[in-house]
Formats: structure tokens, sequence, C-alpha cells
């Protein structure tokens, strides 16, 4: 399963689990752990808060519990056992934690650009996301092509409210992919986004509880997110200071003969 998470700007977190990460073989049965870092801003140094121990199981809230119920029957997942062990999974700068089984691992931040409509921003990451293939060299079917789309709901997780949807029967395998787009309650400036792959019930209830534990540090983002600009306002003006100007003389040329 693939679990990824966005945030004002950033790609925030992702899990792996059987399927291995985004562009990984659909068939592979083996548990990876993919860690894939990012450039920060010098002066950055990256905080690992995955010290918490998970307290117990959490309470679903009544929006998730719907939408892995679903997930399940729409997508015919095979039952299988709920995972046993689950530990707090977070990204390298300490913004966000999310609690995961504990054979998958890690994704960092990375810029995005801009903030589309929900809807859109799923259709834009269904259109540019593997849903079987390889990732280097980037080859394969993408999750708009691979699957059928079922129609975009709105979800709630408690902290969180937006739109998910079910991409099912990917390659004629009961398999199926989960994308969300959602943003917090409380009016904070950011946005997560979360795709997922379920291959059975075990791996749909993981996604219920990576959005109903999925946290988030507004201090830290607004530090991390100062950094970006900072860093970006610096590059730019050193690119200004290297940029010739247009009034500037033209260079003279001289020739000298060869006696």
């Amino acid at each position: 399963m693939l679990v990824a998470v966005s945030l004002l700007g950033l790609v925030a977190l992702a899990t792996g689990c059987g399927s291995g990460e985004e562009g990984a073989d659909p068939d592979a049965q083996e548990s990876t752990s993919t860690s894939v870092a990012i450039d920060l801003p010098k002066g950055i140094v990256p905080r690992v808060l995955c010290k918490d121990e998970v307290a117990g199981d959490p309470t679903v809230p009544t929006g998730v519990d719907v939408l892995v119920t679903n997930l399940v029957r729409q997508a015919s997942l095979a039952a299988a056992e709920p995972y046993g062990e689950f530990v707090v999974r977070c990204d390298n700068t300490g913004v966000t934690t999310i609690e995961a089984p504990a054979a998958f691992g890690d994704v960092d931040p990375s810029p995005v650009a801009t903030l589309p409509g929900f809807t859109t921003l799923i259709q834009q990451s269904a259109d540019g996301s593997l849903s079987s293939g390889t990732r280097d060299p980037r080859e394969g079917t993408t999750i708009a092509d691979d699957c059928r789309a079922l129609p975009v709901r709105d979800l709630a997780t408690g902290e969180f409210t937006g739109k998910a949807q079910f991409f099912v029967n990917c390659g004629d395998d009961q398999r199926a992919w989960v994308l969300v787009a959602a943003a917090p309650n409380n009016g904070d400036p950011y946005f997560i986004q979360m795709v997922a792959q379920a291959r059975d019930s075990a791996d749909a209830e993981a996604i219920g509880r990576a959005l109903t534990t999925m946290s988030v540090n507004p201090a830290t983002l607004a530090t991390f997110t100062a950094s970006l600009e900072a860093a970006a306002e610096a590059a730019a003006q050193q690119a200004a200071t290297t940029v010739p100007s247009e009034t500037a003389p033209a260079a003279e040329t001289t020739t000298t003969a060869a006696p």
C-alpha cells in the first residue's frame, strides 16, 4: 500500500507495503521500506519525531469507517487479518505524523505548486500516478488508465473535510487505489493529499487508521514553509545578480593582426 500526504505546497508523508512505492510492481509481495529525501534549505535540521509509541486502537470517525466499509465492498477486496503492529510514522521535518503498520516506510516532503479544487487534484494524481509498472525507468499504466473510477464522494475524518475517490478493478485484479484531498476544519492554510493502494481488507483498515491518526504540527509547518520561501527568495536574488543588464554597454572585440 502507498499513502501520500500533501501539505500547503508540500507533499509530506507516504508509506508503502507489499506493492512498494508509487510505480512499483503491484504483484510484488515483499514488504519495502522507502525513504525519499528532499533538498532542505541550508540551516534546516531535519527533525524526526517518530519516537512516540502507539497507545492503542484509535476511535475511527464515522466518515472514515464508512469509507473503509465501502472500499472493501465496492472493490471486492479479499478478507485478511488486520495488521498486528502499528507504529508512528513521520516525515523528516516533523510536520506530519500518522500511525501505520510497522512494515511501512516514510516519504519526506517535497514542494507542490498550486492548490486546485479537490476533485481536480484527485484527477491530476490519478493521471500522473502509476498503477503498475516501474519507477526507474518510469513506465507502466497510470491509475486513471488501469482502473475503473467510481464517483467522487465527500469525506469527513474529524480533523479534515474534503473529497475521496476509489479506483477499482485495477489491471482486472481485486485491487484498488484510494485518492483523498482535504483541508483542515480549523481553517489553517494547508491541505492533505493521500494516494493509497489496497489489496485486501487489512490494507483498507490501515488506510482508515492513517486518516484517523494523521496529525499536523502547525508551528513546524509554518517554520518549514518560511524556510522554503526564504530559500526561494535568496535563489531568485542570486539569479538576478548574475543576469547581464540590458542597459550595460556591449563588450568590445579587439582584433590584432599577426606580424
